[in-house]
């Protein structure tokens, strides 16, 4: 076999390795941050703030609300046990009843308002939870997919990678070299297929005399004029 072919089929097996180890590369990503899973945490989390913040403050205004009611019976028991006999300290004693009447009012009203967003911060909580628990049992099912896929990939290049050492092993040193090096240049394409007289890489149309000698060399390499990469004819 020409070594321009023998150099095409291990491109050809290393253009395979590469998906496979981009492809690894890319599901051990996928396993490590999964996205809708993290969406879901987040927004229960802050579900969960929210609840906690609502709650919060409904017993801040029920705890109010108790203390002023508390005055108020004290004060309501005072202004109609006749202890308070005085007109000043009477009608003083009148206007803070009055006062707290109207403060109570405002804090029963808040509380129920309260009591509402509490309720709606609760329905929130236990949506974004049930939401948090369906994500999860999505990616535990998708985690286990992804890690027999990643096993799977993981001996497949090993094997590849086995038969990439053999074949470099059948190969000149200076051929090696030379096929190494065009591929870190030439983002992974070293040989360069020949159709209809043009170098299917760069698209350049060949010489005569260059499509001669890249059909008669058995180790010898062609290059092509214009991208550099080596030629194997394939027609």
């Amino acid at each position: 076999m020409r070594l321009a072919a023998r150099l095409y089929r291990l491109q050809q097996l290393d253009l395979d390795l590469d998906a496979r180890r981009a492809r690894r590369d890319a599901l051990r990503w996928d396993l490590q941050n999964d996205t809708a899973l993290e969406q879901a945490r987040s927004q229960w989390e802050a579900a969960e703030r929210a609840w906690r913040e609502a709650e919060a403050a409904l017993r801040r205004a029920e705890d109010e609300s108790r203390r002023v009611r508390d005055k108020l019976r004290r004060e309501e028991t005072r202004l109609y046990s006749g202890e308070v006999t005085h007109p000043k300290e009477l009608q003083a004693l009148q206007l803070e009843v009055q006062s707290l009447r109207r403060r109570l009012d405002a804090l029963e009203d808040r509380a129920v308002h309260l009591l509402l967003q509490a309720e709606e911060a609760e329905a929130g909580r236990a949506a974004a939870r049930a939401a948090l628990e369906a994500a999860q049992a999505a990616w535990e099912q998708r985690r286990a997919q992804g890690e027999q896929t990643l096993a799977r990939l993981e001996r497949e290049i090993h094997d590849l990678e086995a038969q990439r050492a053999a074949r470099l092993q059948e190969l000149p040193p200076a051929a090696r070299e030379l096929y190494e090096s065009l591929r870190q240049r030439r983002r992974g394409v070293a040989v360069a297929g020949v159709q209809e007289g043009s170098c299917l890489a760069c698209g350049a149309t060949l010489s005569t005399a260059v499509l001669q000698r890249a059909r008669t060399a058995v180790d010898e390499l062609v290059r092509c004029p214009s991208c550099g990469r080596i030629l194997n004819p394939l027609d």
